[in-house]
Order: C-alpha cells, then sequence, then structure tokens
C-alpha cells in the first residue's frame, strides 16, 4: 500500500511539473502579449454569445424515438 500510495505521489508530482513548464513555455512564447483588463483593473473575461446552433436544449416529441436529422428536417 505504502509503495503504491509513493507512486501515485511521484506520478503527481512529474505530471504537475510537465505541465508547469509547458505553461511556462507557452507564457514565454506570447511575447507582447496582455490578458485585456477592465476599468476596475480585473481580468476581461468577457466572450461572444453566438446562439446560431441547430442543437435544442430538449428534444421534440416528434424526434424522440430519433438519434439524427436528415439535412431535410434540420
Amino acid at each position: 500500500m505504502k509503495q503504491q500510495r509513493k507512486k501515485l505521489i511521484r506520478t503527481l508530482v512529474l505530471s504537475s511539473l510537465v505541465t508547469g513548464t509547458t505553461l511556462l513555455n507557452l507564457a514565454l512564447a506570447n511575447d507582447g502579449w496582455m490578458l485585456d483588463r477592465t476599468i476596475n483593473g480585473q481580468p476581461d473575461l468577457q466572450g461572444v454569445w453566438a446562439n446560431n446552433s441547430i442543437t435544442p436544449v430538449e428534444r421534440p416529441e416528434m424526434f424522440a424515438d430519433r438519434e439524427y436529422l436528415s439535412d431535410e428536417e434540420m
């Protein structure tokens, strides 16, 4: 049991180091890029809402037993 725990901890530490190194390299590769800020200095995390999908939130009763719709039905 102790060996499995040690192996798990080693794996987690190694994966954390690899992930951290990768993220650091990505950050350094983007010279001059800065995250946009709002007026009060907070990160601007706004996005664009696109409501142009044909996927309904709920499946209509007439298509309850079908997995896919034909081009005409779409």
